[in-house]
């Protein structure tokens, strides 16, 4: 029996805004499993923050967690394989940030470290995982550092100090990171600066699932919404977008879903037409 692989995000595609899943998308989930078909999620999400709703649809394929940067067993959450941001470069951006006046924070597998002074900013990091540990001094402190690897670094601040501080350590660190930038909410000049391993996002570690599970690309369907998601798209034979997403991330997949972001039964949507059903 040949298998098939289905990757979906999180966020905006299999989860609702209020972070639930629509029954419907769990119905179209389960029957897709029973005809044969490996169900993983691929999500910017670290492990704690994608597990329960793994457990909830009782995965049992290999999570892709932190944008393509961990692999993780669906039922623990053990890291299975990491590419992490190298020790020197991480410590090289908390302390840039730091000295910029931005809110660093560092996202380890199973948990995030904050600066007090992204406190204000907890809401938003909290959609990664729940699981976030503030000091008076991220730079300073010595417990993420004497742990896992990191998965991302993540700043919060002013547009010209995001803007100097991603010119700034991508020149430092031209081939151990990758940076990626974008608008805190719809207002005001608080940007979003994203530090990620070099060579990493979603497409690298669908491509290394499929590899491991000798499914080819043209069995691979990916479901997803939002610029990060791209990447995945360009890898999976067939490709969904959530209906109202941003015009680059429509034109990167093959198809166009109906339902809009975060709306629930896109994936129920995507699963019927790549099915056939």
């Amino acid at each position: 029996m040949n298998h098939k692989l289905l990757a979906l995000d999180l966020d905006g595609t299999l989860l609702r805004r209020d972070g639930s899943v629509a029954p419907e998308d769990i119905d179209a989930i389960q029957s897709a499993r029973r005809r044969g078909v490996l169900v993983t999620l691929c999500t910017g999400r670290i492990t704690t923050g994608t597990l329960p709703t793994a457990k909830l649809l009782s995965l049992d394929t290999t999570l892709i967690c932190a944008d393509g940067g961990l692999l993780a067993c669906p039922r623990t959450g053990r890291t299975l394989e990491q590419t992490g941001i190298s020790d020197a470069a991480a410590h090289r951006a908390t302390l840039v940030t730091h000295e910029l006046g931005l809110a660093p924070f560092v996202f380890l597998p199973g948990e995030i470290h904050a600066d007090v002074r992204g406190t204000p900013w907890l809401h938003y990091v909290r959609t990664w995982t729940p699981n976030v540990h503030v000091y008076d001094d991220l730079h300073r402190s010595e417990r993420w550092k004497q742990s896992d690897p990191v998965a991302i670094v993540l700043a919060i601040g002013p547009q010209s100090a995001i803007q100097q501080a991603r010119d700034q350590l991508t020149r430092e660190h031209p081939e151990a990171i990758q940076t990626d930038a974008w608008r805190a909410g719809s207002s005001g000049d608080q940007h979003v600066l994203m530090i990620r391993p070099y060579g990493v996002d979603k497409g690298v570690g669908l491509a290394k699932l499929a590899q491991s599970l000798n499914i080819a690309r043209e069995d691979v369907c990916a479901v997803g919404d939002w610029l990060n998601d791209v990447p995945m798209f360009k890898f999976a034979g067939r490709s969904f977008v959530m209906g109202q997403s941003l015009e680059l991330v429509r034109a990167s997949a093959t198809d166009l879903l109906e339902a809009p972001a975060g709306s629930g039964g896109g994936v129920a949507e995507a699963i019927t037409r790549w099915l056939g059903e």
